[in-house]
């Protein structure tokens, strides 16, 4: 037994990653504890195929898909195949078509895992013509939504788009549905094609998608919802652009950041987004960027009527101006600053 506990440690602490436990009694009680789960849970699989090889029916076809997910999630492809073929086998027989729907699933989860792509294709085929076929709403949109992750994977850019807007277009409208599904458009277009196609294209097309699931985000969530997704969203987007030496394509997206952000929110926001846009080109040295968004966060200011804000606003662009040696801009901008100081001060 000892012997046993001691190899099973090395196990779990190399599998999990775990630091080694100081305490001999609290590191074998996880050990054990772990054991146990594990051993349960392998239990659990032994009950559900001896019920399936004595049962019949739906409930069979059932029970052979809980063992195919099972090993699934167990990364066991070759077992999560037999018992899906096991349970389109039974489906069939009795035209058990919510079954047969999973059991294609699984059996094209496992083809995933194997590496054996084009068989899995089309057994994700079969599950979405099921699903449309026979499933309910829902059934049909989480189908579309995962054929479209499906060549998503494979970097199928057609076909990933046409998924993703089919399944746009059958959700309802301010439902969270549709929230999800515009989520995954816009990560799609940052993250995904726009890496391998036209970049500016496609994170102009993302912007559109979180502007979008900004405005169904406020309907489900309230009205403050939204802002902190696109300011993410478009963060990335500039940093990215901006380490990759893409100025031109940065202005471009900072410019459509404020515009964006402008169906959102107030004018004082604005300034500190153009400010927060101004600082990034500040921070990497690309000072020729810097003027336009700052012209735009003093003007943001003197929209929302706060001199102080004006103020704040003047002295840094001042600040940036006299240190990117653009010494008649920064004199101007000081100038301008000393006179909302005299007006608050004559207040």
């Amino acid at each position: 037994m000892a012997s046993f506990l001691l190899s099973f440690d090395a196990f779990v602490v190399k599998t999990l990653n775990l630091p080694k436990l100081k305490n001999i009694n609290m590191k074998y009680t996880f050990i054990i504890l772990f054991a146990c789960l594990s051993m349960i849970a392998f239990g659990q699989v032994e009950q559900w195929m001896e019920q399936a090889e004595t049962g019949d029916g739906k409930n069979k076809v059932d029970l052979y898909n809980q063992i195919a997910e099972y090993y699934t999630f167990d990364s066991e492809p070759f077992l999560a195949k037999t018992y899906a073929q096991k349970a389109i086998e039974v489906a069939n027989d009795l035209d058990y078509y919510d079954g047969l729907a999973v059991a294609y699933f699984y059996l094209a989860e496992a083809y995933n895992l194997k590496g054996e792509l084009k068989t899995a294709e089309k057994n994700y085929k079969k599950w979405y013509k099921l699903r449309k076929k026979h499933g309910s709403e829902e059934q049909i949109n989480w189908a579309t939504i995962g054929m479209a992750r499906f060549y998503q994977s494979q970097e199928h850019d057609r076909k990933t788009e046409c998924y993703f807007r089919k399944a746009l277009k059958s959700a309802e409208k301010g439902s969270y549905r549709e929230f999800t599904i515009l989520r995954a458009l816009a990560d799609y277009y940052q993250h995904g094609k726009s890496r391998r196609t036209d970049r500016e294209l496609n994170l102009r097309k993302g912007a559109k998608y979180f502007e979008l699931m900004a405005e169904s985000g406020q309907k489900i969530y309230g009205k403050d919802f939204g802002t902190g997704n696109l300011d993410s969203y478009f963060s990335a987007a500039l940093v990215n652009a901006l380490e990759n030496k893409q100025t031109n394509l940065a202005n471009k997206i900072g410019e459509q950041w404020l515009k964006s952000k402008a169906k959102f929110v107030n004018n004082e926001t604005l300034c500190f987004t153009a400010r927060r846009i101004a600082r990034y080109f500040f921070d990497r040295e690309i000072y020729t960027h810097i003027k336009p968004f700052l012209d735009q966060s003093i003007a943001y200011a003197k929209k929302d009527g706060d001199s102080r804000l004006v103020r704040i606003t003047l002295q840094n662009a001042t600040y940036m101006m006299r240190f990117a040696k653009e010494y008649e801009q920064a004199l101007d901008y000081c100038f301008e600053t000393l006179n909302y100081e005299v007006r608050e001060y004559a207040l």
